[in-house]
């Protein structure tokens, strides 16, 4: 329970902090006026960046005449990869797709969070997989409707045509989407075989890897 508290703490604080990133510098001239260094480092430590982050810090904060402080800064940083190089954590970040590693955690620790991220990879890859045939039957089925009702007018103007002229346009058409349509069953029937698949391998997954991350999927 109080290890899934930090995991939720350090995945809100990842969160912020790389939306603030999208928006604003990497430090303004005010916030290196104030900033604690043990806690910016602490905070770049939960969102798994490695030192080169300090260097772009320290870039700022030196343009605006203020003097970082390393030390305090790694401190920090190395109390937040204890938090974000946690196996549980890695294969949490893979299974949501953001499988970014920089490669930054400690090497007593990177063993096990790489193990993380590969197992969170695996059901990220079939869940996409998954969810992409779904797609791809859904579309095919809608085109399929579509020529369906196609098909239905042409065969109705076929019955009704007062010139061969007029036949044969509807005759030509008709080949046409049904072939388009042949088509459209053939892609149906390779996503279903993909979809039963993907969900073969989902229950599986939900057998063997499960239960050790004690995750839901």
């Amino acid at each position: 329970m109080k290890f899934a508290l930090m995991m939720a703490v350090a995945a809100g604080a990842s969160a912020a902090f790389l939306a603030s990133c999208a928006t604003t510098p990497v430090m303004s001239a005010s916030h290196c006026a104030v900033a604690d260094w043990q806690s910016v480092g602490l905070q770049d430590g939960v969102a798994g960046n490695g030192p080169d982050r300090f260097v772009k810090r320290a870039e700022a904060c030196v343009a605006a005449g203020v003097l970082p402080n390393h030390a305090a800064y790694e401190q920090g940083r190395r109390e937040g990869l204890a938090q974000y190089c946690q196996p549980e954590n890695g294969f949490r970040l893979a299974m949501e797709g953001r499988n970014r590693y920089g490669g930054h955690c400690p090497a007593e620790l990177d063993a096990a969070f790489r193990a993380g991220l590969t197992e969170g990879s695996r059901v990220y890859q079939t869940l996409s997989a998954l969810r992409k045939a779904e797609s791809v039957i859904a579309s095919a089925q809608s085109r399929r409707a579509a020529l369906d009702n196609k098909i239905n007018a042409n065969e109705n103007g076929l019955i009704l045509a007062a010139s061969d002229a007029e036949r044969q346009r509807h005759r030509n058409e008709l080949i046409a989407l049904r072939q388009q349509r042949a088509q459209i069953d053939s892609d149906v029937r390779v996503a279903e075989t993909e979809l039963r698949w993907r969900n073969g391998e989902l229950a599986r997954l939900r057998v063997d890897v499960a239960p050790r991350w004690n995750a839901s999927f």
